[in-house]
């Protein structure tokens, strides 16, 4: 049995590790011995911790009860050590909220229940409602609601910033993949501009205002500063399975600017990544736009291209399109199911409908074009530890 200044000592190592497997293996072996103590602030602290270290580190899914635990304790025995990480409660509200929306078994009457729990807290607490009009939004425009969420958008966007809302760079970059939705590019743009000359110390930017740069600068004439967004984002997400996510958008870029070798290094670095998603919502999205490429690359003749992935069959490209386009097709079902609406199916199929931009983009001088090799060869696939800087805003 450890002692509680022992795994006071574990949860000190874990928190300057950075977000991924290392961290969460470190923080599981504290969880393991917390209950066979009389600490109840180690207790509660180490659940709140270990639930920021499974969302940022690709496993969500296990902070679901953690944070419940913690949303427990909170309201049923209060004690002095609660005060000091009410912010941090408080906070992983926002997060939960975007987890569950990702997984189509969790009902989403469930989801709508934390938002108003959300909103009566921030209430409570002398906060303002700008994260809870956010959030709001953004389950709207998952379910497909176009009124409600350009309502929640406007109240939002109205609402001044406080202490909870997310960071300067991750709520511009929400505004920014909105305005592109509608095709208003140029002020995407310029919503963007700031964020990237600004002092950023989030864990997830500049590489998810990047990410959604890359189709916005090409779109408003700039491919080389398009090639530039698409390089720095993904070297920066190219080792956190939890942007497996936005790794798909890469391979989908890649797809469409004539970089079909690009992609499919991409596609076969992470394919394996596939048998272990963040959630089914990150599945889909990555799967979805791994079908953009492979069909492209059968389109130009490659389709016997093998891909590789371990704990399965081999299959061309031609055979893993259709594999992937069936995957994802059925998640989205799920969530359609679900969200009582058909757009998660619609906006699957359209994205994997995708067709090239018409402008190729060099992402090196020596980029290397179409024809794409017949055989893929391996790559190994690296440890998903994140190398981004820990989130100053963020819970700890």
């Amino acid at each position: 049995m450890k002692t509680a200044q022992e795994l006071w000592e574990r949860l000190g190592e874990a928190e300057h590790l950075p977000y991924g497997a290392a961290q969460i293996a470190l923080v599981e072996q504290v969880l393991r011995h917390v209950d066979t103590t009389d600490d109840a602030e180690l207790k509660f602290y180490a659940r709140l911790f270990a639930t920021t270290a499974y969302i940022y580190g690709g496993e969500p899914v296990k902070a679901f009860p953690t944070f419940s635990w913690c949303v427990a304790d909170f309201d049923r025995n209060p004690g002095p050590y609660h005060g000091r990480f009410t912010h941090n409660l408080l906070w992983l509200f926002k997060s939960m909220v975007n987890s569950m929306t990702s997984f189509p078994e969790v009902p989403l009457a469930r989801t709508y229940a934390v938002l108003d729990d959300m909103e009566r807290r921030y209430r409570e607490s002398g906060h303002g409602l700008q994260p809870v009009y956010k959030h709001r939004y953004l389950v709207a425009k998952h379910v497909g609601n176009r009124e409600e969420a350009e309502d929640w958008f406007k109240k939002w966007q109205a609402a001044p910033r406080n202490a909870l809302s997310d960071c300067a760079g991750c709520d511009p970059t929400s505004l920014v993949r909105h305005l592109a939705a509608a095709e208003r590019f140029d002020e995407a743009a310029e919503v963007a501009a700031p964020v990237l000359t600004g002092d950023l110390s989030c864990s997830e930017q500049p590489q998810n205002i990047l990410s959604e740069l890359m189709v916005i600068y090409l779109k408003t004439g700039r491919p080389a500063e398009a090639a530039d967004a698409h390089r720095r984002s993904y070297l920066l997400e190219r080792n956190n399975l939890a942007d497996l996510w936005e790794i798909g958008g890469h391979i989908r870029f890649c797809a469409r600017t004539g970089n079909e070798h690009r992609g499919l290094e991409i596609l076969q670095r992470h394919i394996d990544w596939l048998d272990r998603a963040p959630s089914p919502g990150a599945a889909m999205n990555f799967a979805a736009n791994a079908v953009v490429l492979l069909r492209r690359l059968t389109a130009l003749g490659h389709g016997d291209t093998v891909v590789r992935r371990s704990d399965h069959p081999d299959r061309t490209a031609a055979e893993l399109a259709t594999e992937l386009a069936t995957f994802a097709s059925e998640l989205a079902a799920r969530f359609d199911a679900r969200n009582g609406t058909t757009y998660q199916s619609t906006t699957v199929v359209e994205m994997m409908d995708a067709q090239p931009y018409g402008v190729d983009v060099p992402l090196s001088a020596t980029a290397r074009r179409v024809p794409v090799p017949q055989v893929a060869p391996p790559v190994p696939v690296p440890a998903p530890e994140p190398v981004a800087p820990i989130d100053d805003n963020a819970p700890p």
